[in-house]
């Protein structure tokens, strides 16, 4: 790795996720290009940075929603199955009659 992009990863608390990607791309890249990045790194940080704050604000957004949904569902199927459990022993009693 880059000794100088590995400086700029821990300068601008890069996740090792992103970590990953970037070192990929950065191999790939032509010289003059590896330059502007490492020179323009801040922006990209930035960039990663407000991508990370918009997930986080989704997934407040979502999760309790989703947590509703999820609960309404399991509800729903207990229910189902409580009504099919009743059903099925009021036909044994039946049939025992």
């Amino acid at each position: 790795m880059n000794p100088a992009l590995a400086r700029l990863f821990e300068k601008h608390h890069i996740s090792p996720k992103d970590r990953y990607e970037i070192n990929q791309i950065f191999g790939l890249l032509p010289d003059e290009k590896k330059q502007n990045l490492l020179r323009n790194f801040w922006a990209l940080a930035l960039k990663l940075q407000k991508i990370e704050q918009d997930l986080d604000a989704e997934r407040e957004i979502l999760l309790p929603s989703s947590i509703e949904k999820l609960r309404k569902a399991m509800d729903a199927a207990e229910k189902r199955l409580a009504q099919e459990s009743a059903q099925k022993e009021m036909e044994t009693l039946k049939q025992n009659m």
